[in-house]
């Protein structure tokens, strides 16, 4: 019963861990550029994975 209990958290971990890594995304503060335009603040997807369908806009994060 100990090693099944084990089992399912190490499971659970893993689980938490891959879907953690799927998607990362990065809030970025709002900012004003050198010639005077301002950035608003918004998410940016870290992940670097090259596809589209896991990015911060695919996913409803930068609600426009």
């Amino acid at each position: 019963m100990k090693k099944l209990i084990i089992c399912a958290l190490v499971l659970a971990f893993l689980c938490a861990s891959a879907a953690k890594g799927y998607c990362a995304v990065k809030y970025i503060n709002g900012y004003t550029r050198n010639n005077g335009t301002y950035v608003s603040g918004h998410y940016r997807d870290t992940s670097n994975d090259g596809y589209s369908y896991n990015n911060a806009n695919n996913l409803g994060y930068n609600s426009y």
